[in-house]
């Protein structure tokens, strides 16, 4: 199974499809297609099927799936309040049971811009930690 974002309807969303020789892929499944741009999927497999984090509405959501097919309700882990700018390129990795959400966030104008890196951590794909910055360098542009 992959995950891509494609604007063949119109915005940006996000689609699944899976292969079982990696020549012949299924139709594939809309995943994330409210009327903002889900972008950047990030997908894993977990011990209870799916999950995938992206981007949308300057935001990260996670949307979980135990058969791939049928995807539950969009979680948004970050918040506005979280920093005040976009989030973008989630990084979804599974640990020993637990889940590590991988971000960049961009900050500053057009002038002095840059990106940085922050973590989330969660026990159980729901509840999810307070933002842990990776790195907090000026005029570095940190991206994953």
């Amino acid at each position: 199974m992959i995950a891509f974002s494609s604007n063949i309807n119109g915005n940006w969303d996000v689609f699944v499809t899976t292969s079982l020789d990696g020549v012949n892929w299924s139709e594939p499944i809309a995943v994330a297609t409210d009327a903002s741009n889900e972008t950047d999927p990030s997908l894993i497999k977990t011990a209870n099927g799916y999950m995938i984090a992206y981007s949308a509405s300057n935001l990260i959501w996670v949307i979980s799936s135990t058969t791939g097919e049928d995807w539950g309700e969009p979680l948004q882990v970050t918040s506005i309040g979280d920093w005040g700018h976009s989030y973008v390129e989630p990084s979804l990795v599974e640990v020993n049971g637990s889940y590590i959400l991988a971000y960049s966030r961009y900050v500053g104008g057009w002038i002095g811009r840059w990106y940085e890196i922050a973590l989330i951590t969660s026990d159980n794909g729901v509840n999810w930690t307070q933002p842990l910055v990776v790195n907090e360098t000026e005029n570095f542009a940190s991206r994953l």
